[in-house]
């Protein structure tokens, strides 16, 4: 299906009536996305997140996070669908089998998040009809697959009567997500949730108000993704594990909030424990403590298998000291980190190699501390300055930007091999100008993208002819195995497309207009070297030797995301390999 029919089919919630049609939905959905996005983002922080971005049809859009962790893939999605059938028709038969119950999650959670993620194409002028059709569907989800557990369950609303003095004035009405009955007396209310937006304490207020108006004890529960509101990263499934500390908890009164144990406390715990032989629980409720806060105090101030309260204040005073580490850094020890950041290094980049090449074990985060709190004057500024990130600057207001001339036959990079994109292959280069002061002079540089491997050449003219020849030549020099693309913005300057594909037997392929982060290895790579310029913008100033000596410098420095390998090595390595 293409994203449009997808958008169609996810809009019309008639088509949604069984557990089938949820799961031929995903299939659809899980297909699609393998070979039919603009790109895959990856969250940097926590990688197990990813964002998917829709091309042209999806109007660019960028969806909700997807939990990889969680997210069923295309070639695993059959057997999957097979297991979660069984899991249906035998769940009576199923004790407590991880395996079971995580291809549940995963499976319900693959369901809903490829609807989501579908309706996430829409305008953002749609997206409060995005969040009711989504929301709808998950709740008719779960429905059906409470129904298919033969549970009787619908939902609708419920007439609640307001008393006052022993009279009934009138009757309001409750809507609920899930209502169970039996004998058409209501034996649970469920609501069910696709946010961390939706928080549990409307659930505990509607439970508190109906059960106080109707005078009842009517349980209520809560049905949430796995992946909203959880307590850690562990692979289980269950609300201990899904859901924060408290959520499920009767407070009885008191609220629980986080704040470290004080002596008077220690000491009431000590009378607590050992005079009243109160529980972790009640001591925790009479201090308003959790009782995992009990537990790990009386842990850490038993001594001897008694408690002692000034041992436990005495951790807590030692754990204070420790908090403000020295720095590892020695005179010996920048002696030889300083000549590496001359030469542009990152400061993760120099903690990595001290400690494979010295076994100096060090963070970036102490090179960097200990050019801010210990050096001073011009000294310091001379060390900053070396530093690579110094902000980027801004086009004035009123400058125009370069107009660029048209190109016929171009093929664009949606065309281009998903082995490409992985970086799966050696072979793909991108390719680009960095124009100096007044557009008299350029740098070409072209990039490799497995390895990063970068050739940089001076032009004081950059015409199409100028440039299609300066990378025929650079090409001509490498083993043929390492040329197989490059991609190139659609800058004039490249106008000379065929003709190069021609003579250099390669595949050349354009980025959509203003759209630079498709070259993003490129482009970072250009960032790196007006770093390494030292403020140069009149690139007439330089020599081909200075712009070679740059590059070279550039291949002969670590990359984390390499494996702390440089360019050069595994440019090398994919030669002799191809």
């Amino acid at each position: 299906m293409k994203l449009s029919q997808l958008l169609e089919y996810a809009k019309n919630k008639t088509k949604f009536s069984t557990l089938v049609d949820y799961s031929t939905f995903s299939e659809e959905y899980l297909t699609f996305i393998y070979d039919n996005l603009q790109a895959v983002i990856v969250s940097q922080n926590e990688t197990q997140y990813r964002f998917f971005q829709y091309k042209k049809d999806g109007n660019f859009n960028v969806t909700r996070p997807i939990n990889n962790d969680l997210m069923i893939s295309a070639n695993n999605f059959s057997a999957a669908k097979d297991h979660f059938t069984y899991a249906m028709r035998h769940i009576k038969d199923i004790k407590q089998e991880f395996e079971t119950r995580q291809t549940l999650n995963k499976f319900i959670y693959t369901c809903q998040q490829s609807i989501g993620a579908t309706l996430d194409a829409l305008p953002a002028g749609e997206s409060n009809t995005t969040r009711k059709i989504n929301g709808d569907l998950f709740e008719r989800y779960v429905r059906l697959i409470l129904t298919e557990l033969g549970i009787p369950v619908r939902d609708g609303i419920v007439p609640v009567p307001v008393v006052v003095n022993d009279e009934e004035l009138f009757q309001m009405v409750y809507q609920h997500d899930l209502i169970i009955e039996d004998d058409k007396n209501v034996k649970a209310i469920g609501s069910v949730k696709t946010s961390s937006k939706d928080r549990l304490d409307k659930i505990f207020m509607d439970k508190f108000l109906y059960n106080r108006l109707t005078n009842t004890e009517t349980p209520h529960f809560a049905v949430f993704l796995h992946d909203v509101q959880r307590k850690g990263k562990e692979p289980k499934f269950g609300v201990n594990t899904t859901f924060l500390t408290g959520h499920f908890k009767r407070r009885r009164g008191v609220r629980m909030s986080y704040q470290r144990i004080r002596l008077e406390e220690r000491e009431e715990i000590f009378r607590l424990r050992y005079l009243e032989r109160l529980t972790m629980r009640q001591i925790g409720e009479k201090l308003g403590k959790d009782k995992s806060s009990i537990s790990r105090e009386l842990k850490r101030g038993t001594k001897n298998k008694i408690y002692n309260p000034l041992t436990g204040e005495a951790h807590k005073r030692n754990m204070r000291k420790l908090q403000c580490p020295k720095l590892k850094m020695t005179d010996e020890i920048w002696e030889l980190a300083k000549p590496k950041l001359e030469k542009r290094w990152p400061p993760s980049e120099i903690a990595e190699w001290l400690e494979r090449e010295y076994n100096y074990k060090m963070s970036a985060g102490t090179i960097y501390n200990y050019i801010h709190f210990h050096m001073k004057g011009e000294l310091k500024k001379l060390a900053l300055s070396e530093l690579r990130l110094k902000g980027k600057k801004r086009r004035k207001g009123g400058e125009k930007a370069e107009k660029r001339g048209k190109i016929t036959e171009m093929t664009l990079i949606d065309e281009r091999p998903a082995e490409v994109e992985g970086r799966e292959i050696a072979g793909p280069w991108e390719g680009d100008l960095i124009i100096g002061k007044g557009h008299k002079s350029a740098i070409l540089v072209t990039v490799e993208r497995k390895s990063r491997f970068v050739q940089m050449d001076l032009l004081l003219e950059y015409g199409a002819g100028t440039v299609r020849k300066t990378v025929e030549r650079r090409f001509k020099r490498l083993e043929p195995g390492l040329v197989k693309s490059i991609t190139f913005d659609q800058g004039k300057e490249n106008s000379e497309h065929k003709k190069l594909a021609e003579r250099a037997k390669i595949k050349v392929y354009f980025c959509h207009p203003h759209s630079p982060w498709e070259k993003g290895t490129c482009e970072n790579t250009n960032y790196l070297i007006r770093d390494m310029l030292d403020g140069i913008t009149d690139f007439r100033e330089l020599t081909q030797r200075r712009v070679s000596q740059i590059a070279k410098d550039l291949n002969d420095r670590p990359r984390m995301t390499l494996d702390h390998k440089t360019p050069k090595e595994v440019l090398f390595s994919c030669a002799r390999n191809c």
